[in-house]
């Protein structure tokens, strides 16, 4: 039944964990954490693996604190929490010397802090689209590199920090000919 749930979609799977028992509970959480750490998985498999141990987690410390306490320690007993606690930035300093419930209470801080982060929206990442290659050759004669060169510094297309590494490889990029000798 546990490898069923662990195959569910998120939503479905969040629908469903708050009815099961402290046991299923804590074995639907120990399968997806399974999941994470196997590298037989792919890396995106892990990944969502993780992060459904995370937001079950997180759903059940809203819903009822004794028993997600409850089977936080039986979570810890079965896995233990040193992985789970590097996953999310926690040193095992932290919680050296502290109560289980302490251990709980900061595990819950971390885990909102984390899930709120997660939801914050990032910047979109922006990739400046190359110049078109033309499919035909033209009947236009070839640009030389300086001139190309010239054209990406007029160009917005190329963020201002490519042009300064072109201007400090200046003499690699255009190259080392020889300087021609006048015949006289």
């Amino acid at each position: 039944m546990v490898d069923a749930l662990g195959e569910m979609p998120e939503r479905s799977i969040r629908e469903i964990f708050p009815m099961l028992d402290v046991e299923l509970k804590t074995r639907v959480l120990g399968d997806h954490y399974r999941r994470s750490t196997n590298t037989s998985f792919s890396l995106l498999q892990r990944t969502r693996s993780l992060r459904s141990v995370l937001l079950l987690f997180s759903l059940l410390s809203g819903e009822d604190e004794e028993e997600a306490l409850e089977v936080f320690h039986a979570f810890k007993d079965r896995w233990g929490l040193v992985g789970l606690f590097r996953e999310l930035d926690l040193p095992e300093v932290a919680v050296d010397q502290r109560t289980p419930e302490d251990i709980f209470r900061l595990f819950k801080t971390t885990l909102q802090t984390y899930l709120d982060d997660e939801q914050t929206p990032q910047p979109a990442l922006i990739i400046p689209k190359a110049a078109a290659v033309p499919s035909k050759p033209t009947d236009q004669p070839a640009k030389s590199l300086k001139d190309r060169i010239e054209e990406a510094r007029n160009s917005a297309a190329f963020p201002s920090r490519v042009i300064e590494v072109i201007d400090k490889n200046k003499l690699n990029t255009v190259g080392t000919a020889a300087p021609s000798t006048a015949s006289s």
